[in-house]
């Protein structure tokens, strides 16, 4: 337990915990915070754990998240999912890779990636890449 409630019928009862889970670290926040606070902590558990983020910070848009898998072979892949009706755009710095969803090749150096709305996903528009992202 890493934090507990101060006051109200919570108080003394966790707020925050972590349990440790296969090779890593699982954390629960169980009570509503600011941005401030929630920037400060995930900023806190970078450090801690040595997470750096896959691109620079500002890189994806407000409604643009970044998810990263790694194939058994090594093989990465990148998911980026755009949760606003407007097409966005996300820098891909100096990353290569290619779309998988087009096929077309993402080898420019700070190559901007519209992500465009599709309908038939509620709104949610993936963009699949693979290739070399390190």
């Amino acid at each position: 337990m890493l934090a507990t409630y101060g006051d109200d019928f919570y108080a003394g009862h966790p707020a925050l915990t972590v349990n440790a889970a296969g090779r890593g670290f699982v954390y629960y926040q169980a009570a509503r915070s600011g941005q401030g606070l929630r920037t400060a902590l995930l900023a806190a558990l970078r450090r801690r754990h040595g997470v750096r983020p896959l691109l620079p910070l500002g890189s994806l848009p407000p409604g643009v998240t970044l998810q990263r898998r790694v194939a058994a072979d090594g093989r990465e892949f990148w998911f980026f999912l755009n949760f606003r009706r407007d097409a966005q755009t996300a820098l891909l710095h100096d990353r290569t890779g290619h779309d998988l969803l087009f096929g077309n090749p993402l080898f420019r150096r700070n190559h901007p990636r519209a992500l465009r709305s599709n309908r038939f996903l509620s709104s949610v528009s993936p963009l699949f890449l693979r290739g070399k992202f390190l």
